[in-house]
């Protein structure tokens, strides 16, 4: 099967954003290997996602989809049809963008989050050093008052990054959990629900469902 030029550039931009996050951490030759296999795994694995839908529209199943819509029947689609609509949702690009916008926004919420808990943890946590290990702040302060500027400067730097790092983990945590609350929706998700009652013709609005059912073949 023919590569497209959406995959070409879906497996392109992962494996360079891999490869940038991972030059972070590891060296840089490492940090290519590294990209350009999960470019070639995204490749490999999009070949196959697609394969397998043009399998189902090419080779009907008596599998039907029940539409329903707040409880109510709306409407069926074949599983076929319903193939096709999610081919077309994969290989809508324009997906892709509105995804990634989503993900940067998602991120710079999540970053204003943490510009606030850095210093606030930060805070908290000098002051429980003072509480439950006095002699430790003392030698802090006193080695604060005998150190150079440029000292201090590399002192605060690493203790931010640390803090940093300390709150930035959790803060991941917390935004792949709670990631509606950061504004977070899956484009594709909401296209594919679109199309389907554009599909079967369901103006009613409200929580939707596909429910497979086995339709009888004709004897």
């Amino acid at each position: 099967m023919s590569i497209s030029r959406t995959d070409i550039a879906i497996a392109a931009v992962s494996g360079v954003l891999v490869a940038c996050i991972a030059g972070a951490l590891v060296s840089h030759m490492a940090a290519g290997a590294l990209g350009f296999v999960v470019a070639f795994l995204t490749t490999t694995g999009r070949q196959r996602q697609r394969a397998e839908l043009q399998a189902r529209i090419d080779n009907p199943s008596p599998l039907q989809w029940e539409v329903v819509v707040n409880h109510v029947r709306v409407g069926a689609l074949s599983d076929a049809h319903y193939a096709t609509l999610e081919r077309a949702v994969f290989d809508d690009w324009r997906l892709y963008f509105a995804q990634a916008r989503n993900l940067v926004e998602v991120c710079g919420r999540a970053g204003v989050k943490l510009m606030f808990a850095v210093p606030v943890a930060a805070f908290w946590l000098s002051i429980a050093v003072v509480a439950f290990d006095p002699s430790s702040a003392s030698a802090v302060i006193d080695a604060v008052r005998t150190a150079s500027p440029a000292e201090i400067i590399t002192a605060v730097g690493r203790y931010a990054h640390g803090v940093s790092i300390f709150v930035a983990v959790p803060m991941c945590v917390l935004a792949l959990v709670a990631a509606p609350r950061f504004g977070y929706e899956n484009q594709f998700q909401s296209a594919l629900g679109a199309a389907v009652r554009c599909r079967v013709q369901a103006a009613a609005e409200g929580r939707m469902m596909l429910v497979p059912v086995q339709a009888l073949r004709p004897a």
